[in-house]
């Protein structure tokens, strides 16, 4: 897998084996194994859905609401400023950088979001949540 850091970053890396002999020791620990693994499948399953169910804008505004909200590990709090690059955005949802940058005009021409250099404000988090899980029986980009 790849990954990319936007800001000093420390990573760690256990082996299978380490991981296997840390288990073994401490059985309580499959718990938070169980835990991130059923995290991640929700993710994939998420992924599909939005594939499935969403428009472009909307996936983008899903994808601004998480950030904004740092993927739930925020609990009841949000930034309004998300320092994230277009092309950036453009990776996370396996769309191009100028179909980004489209779909963050237009949401920003309907005062969800403002565009600022290097940033994205969102204006109003709700509207743009209400406007990401908007679906409809057909949905077209």
């Amino acid at each position: 897998h790849n990954a990319r850091a936007i800001t000093d970053s420390t990573l760690v890396h256990i082996s299978g084996d380490a991981l296997n002999t840390l288990l073994t020791a401490q059985p309580q620990y499959w718990q938070y194994l169980g835990l991130l693994l059923t995290s991640k499948v929700r993710l994939l399953m998420d992924i599909a859905e939005d594939l499935a169910l969403r428009s472009t804008a909307q996936r983008v505004a899903k994808r601004l609401v998480l950030i904004a909200e740092s993927y739930g590990s925020l609990k009841n709090h949000s930034r309004r400023m998300i320092e994230v690059p277009q092309e950036q955005l453009a990776m996370m949802l396996f769309m191009t950088r100028q179909t980004i940058n489209q779909i963050l005009k237009d949401l920003a021409r309907q005062q969800l979001i403002k565009l600022n250099y290097g940033a994205i404000e969102i204006l109003d988090l709700e509207a743009l949540r209400l406007f990401a899980n908007h679906i409809s029986s057909f949905n077209s980009d």
